[in-house]
């Protein structure tokens, strides 16, 4: 890798947030065109700022591979811890800016979660939510770290959070969320043909989509790993449970993501959730508020939702989902 030279410092000092924002949304779809999608933006437009930045250093930040997407060279993980720390910095300038400005409202609430659970979880409730609670207005974010969640929560920039479980202690767990995770395949999948008591040796043999390294569903799929004797090498690496789903569908890859996350494929055959030791999988997650907030009716009336939800939920694929903790009652008026 090259050294950046003086003049090559100075041009760093030109990055925008734009180029920041394309470089991590291509990590987190795994694809320049799927980047372009989400952007609004054309492919060549999205691929003229991640040239612009590679001029700059002198060197790739991305590997392109046909067909399959791209990975980021070791440069390109530093500039990705970059582009975090920013965009972080400036998500906390935003709620600073948003928190001055915005009148205040006893009846909104502000929720934070990982990307797969607004997806799986709270997008099928919200609807229900809303027609029942019409004088609470629900506002969700997208967490990025477990200490952006507990810096939120604790500054009252955000009122209910899901993280993991045990969850930070200056916090109040309300209740607890169990899932499991499937180890999963496409149909006919050469590793469905093997024995079961054979299967975990044989995983190193094919292709495997996984969380990014130091995520707590990665930590708990290397435990299993570990556990059962299975290798995993990833070809894929993501924090997008849609990008697996994909690796899964259009390159045959194995991958462990959430059972709700990939329900719909199991019922209609296009998945397959592998019979295999120890699995599945279970990923507690706290849903977590300041001290003393937990009582306050709009945070109750969303977790009673939340609860009532997901205990009407009887398919195989999601029966995993259960509450360790009642609702807490509101505080009285």
């Amino acid at each position: 890798m090259s050294t950046p030279g003086p003049d090559q410092h100075r041009l760093l000092h030109g990055l925008t947030f734009d180029q920041l924002h394309a470089i991590r949304t291509i990590v987190a779809t795994g694809s320049f065109r799927e980047a372009s999608k989400i952007l609004c933006l054309t492919q060549p437009a999205i691929s003229q700022r991640v040239r612009q930045i590679e001029r700059m250093l002198g060197t790739p930040i991305f590997e392109r591979h046909s067909g399959v997407g791209v990975t980021l060279t070791t440069t390109g993980e530093k500039i990705l811890e970059f582009c975090e720390r920013s965009m972080e910095s400036l998500d906390a300038l935003t709620a600073d800016l948003e928190a001055a400005l915005a009148p205040p409202n006893d009846s909104e609430l502000r929720v934070m979660a990982p990307s797969d659970l607004i997806q799986y979880v709270l997008l099928p409730m919200l609807a229900p939510f809303h027609a029942r609670h019409p004088h609470v207005s629900a506002r969700v974010r997208q967490s990025a770290s477990r200490a952006e969640i507990v810096s939120m929560l604790t500054s009252g920039k955000v009122d209910l959070a899901f993280d993991r479980s045990p969850t930070h202690p200056s916090l109040t767990t309300l209740a607890r969320m169990n899932e499991h995770l499937y180890l999963v395949a496409p149909a006919g999948h050469e590793l469905v043909k093997i024995p079961p008591k054979d299967r975990p040796a044989a995983i190193g043999n094919y292709p495997f989509a996984a969380y990014a390294p130091g995520m707590r569903t990665w930590n708990l799929a290397q435990r299993w790993a570990a556990k059962v004797g299975a290798t995993i090498v990833p070809a894929i690496e993501t924090r997008n449970v849609t990008v697996m789903k994909q690796a899964v569908r259009q390159y045959g890859a194995l991958s462990i993501v959430p059972a709700i996350s990939v329900s719909q494929e199991i019922r209609d055959g296009s998945m397959v959730a592998v019979e295999i030791t120890d699995m599945p999988l279970t990923r507690t997650t706290a849903i977590a508020a300041r001290p003393g907030e937990e009582r306050t009716p709009a945070i109750h009336s969303f977790v009673e939702e939340l609860a009532a939800t997901y205990a009407q939920r009887s398919d195989s694929a999601t029966a995993g989902i259960r509450w360790l903790a009642p609702p807490v009652e509101p505080a009285a008026s």
